[in-house]
């Protein structure tokens, strides 16, 4: 039998914060399976899907325009640490059934490197990045002139993924990431 997610609640920061005075408050929360609630007294809503298939929530800012948000951009701010506001982050499905808008379906990636923790199991394309099968370990290396440089084995694909992040942010060559 699978084991059973614990619903979490977040606020959202970057949609729907409302002015009181001089304090910011967040008026929206986002379960870590894509509910949307106003208040934690509120009844959840899970949202409608568009036409691509995703869960859409329906949020209205302070200046009392309406927009959509897609479920899992919420999860992702809220559980993830991604930022909608930076150009270098987006979002990756670990599986597309049913496009599921859960935290544990989701990755975040910023400059082609996840941010947020992926199993092992699942085959995410991680440039500099590779399992190595003779020694049944992850690796990770960097491609520079034609060779390539090994930065190590490791146990775990994550590992593997923050040392050559590492290594590319001692070098300082974050656009080389793609």
């Amino acid at each position: 039998m699978a084991e059973r997610i614990k619903e979490e609640w977040e606020y959202v920061a970057s949609y729907g914060v409302r002015q009181r005075g001089e304090y910011l408050y967040a008026k929206y929360q986002i379960s870590n399976m894509g509910w949307l609630r106003t208040n934690p007294r509120a009844e959840p809503t899970y949202g409608s899907r568009n036409a691509k298939g995703y869960v859409m929530h329906s949020i209205v800012e302070q200046d009392h325009t309406r927009v959509r948000v897609a479920a899992h951009r919420l999860v992702a701010e809220a559980f993830l640490g991604f930022d909608p506001k930076d150009p270098s982050m987006s979002i990756k499905f670990l599986s597309h059934v049913n496009w599921r808008p859960s935290a544990d379906n989701l990755v975040v990636i910023q400059n082609g490197i996840p941010i947020s923790p992926v199993p092992d199991c699942v085959e995410l394309k991680v440039p500099g990045v590779s399992f190595n099968k003779r020694k049944g370990k992850w690796q990770a290396y960097h491609d520079i002139d034609g060779g390539k440089k090994h930065l190590g084995y490791f146990d775990s694909k994550q590992e593997a993924i923050q040392t050559r992040a590492q290594y590319i942010s001692d070098l300082n060559l974050s656009d080389l990431l793609s």
